[in-house]
């Protein structure tokens, strides 16, 4: 509906201006042209109004008429592929591309003894409302995994090969621990705030720095999570035992990630928090499925063919 105002709009300007231009002509001509003038302006103008006419009137190709390339296998191509099927026009021939020889990117699991371990994105907390709806909308079966703060049970640690650290209980054990806590419940705050503003705008974000600057998430951007450790001292404990190992864990990276993934990565232990009840990995497959995306796994160098997504259509 947006898109069909702004081409009204588009075209009763374009008619106001030309008959404004022809009015000006019409006087102007009558004084300081000659005829075989006259007859070179108007056939250019019905020329110049043919083709814009043309543009107006011809028809956009359809989401169904392109070929689109995914380059990743994991929960980002698989919520485009998810999203290109829900909200778009028709149905886009999606094709991914994939280089490792499974699905879901960093959420993999394994199975052993008969229970489902996770071996990378282990959880999403509750604040994920996109997430939430999806599953839901997926009909996929999860498993609830209880905050840290929401009862008496230690639900997220690291095991050091001997030792069981509790990263929950840290934050009452080691002092210094809650100033990241701290920070964490004001990111949760503003990430809260985010989602309600992004559905009270009721439209995708046209910019990176758009999406930031609700619920001023852009204060989580500027530095690394060792910088952030450092400027609110926070102890060595919590960076080399607990938070470090999430980071490798989750994104195969240091304290060096930018510190709105490393507390993501830490959101867990304050937060609700939600897994696929057969392996979060599921959760791609199916948006790949929803989709009915062609997945092409472990890909080389995708053809030129495709019209690869940066922005939404």
């Amino acid at each position: 509906a947006r898109v069909r105002l702004l081409c009204l709009r588009v075209v009763l300007s374009s008619l106001l201006l030309s008959f404004s231009l022809l009015f000006f002509f019409f006087f102007f001509f009558q004084i300081c042209v000659t005829n075989t003038m006259k007859r070179l302006f108007v056939l250019f103008f019905l020329f110049l109004l043919s083709h814009v006419t043309n543009s107006l009137l011809r028809e956009r190709p359809k989401y169904s008429d392109l070929k689109v390339g995914i380059v990743g296998g994991g929960v980002g191509g698989g919520s485009l592929s998810y999203f290109l099927k829900k909200f778009g026009n028709g149905r886009a021939n999606v094709t991914v591309f994939e280089s490792r020889d499974y699905i879901g990117g960093r959420l993999k699991h394994l199975e052993y003894d008969g229970a489902i371990i996770e071996v990378g994105g282990d959880a999403f907390a509750d604040e994920n409302v996109y997430m939430l709806d999806i599953v839901k909308d997926l009909g996929i079966e999860m498993n609830p995994v209880t905050g840290g703060n929401a009862a008496q049970n230690i639900s997220l640690g690291i095991w050091d090969g001997s030792t069981f650290h509790s990263i929950s209980n840290s934050w009452a054990t080691y002092g210094r621990e809650i100033a990241l806590e701290a920070q964490i419940v004001r990111f949760k705050a503003s990430l809260s705030l985010n989602y309600k503003l992004r559905a009270f705008k009721n439209k995708p974000f046209d910019s990176y720095e758009d999406y930031l600057w609700y619920g001023s998430l852009s204060s989580f951007t500027s530095s690394s999570s060792q910088s952030f450790a450092d400027y609110w001292f926070i102890g060595k404990y919590l960076e080399e035992v607990a938070w470090e190992p999430l980071t490798r864990v989750i994104y195969d990276q240091s304290l060096s990630i930018q510190v709105f993934a490393g507390i993501v990565s830490l959101l867990p232990a304050i937060s609700d928090n939600y897994s696929a009840k057969l392996g979060n990995s599921v959760m791609v497959e199916k948006m790949f499925k929803y989709g009915e995306a062609d997945v092409k796994l472990s890909s080389s160098r995708p053809p030129q063919k495709y019209v690869y997504l940066l922005r939404p259509l």
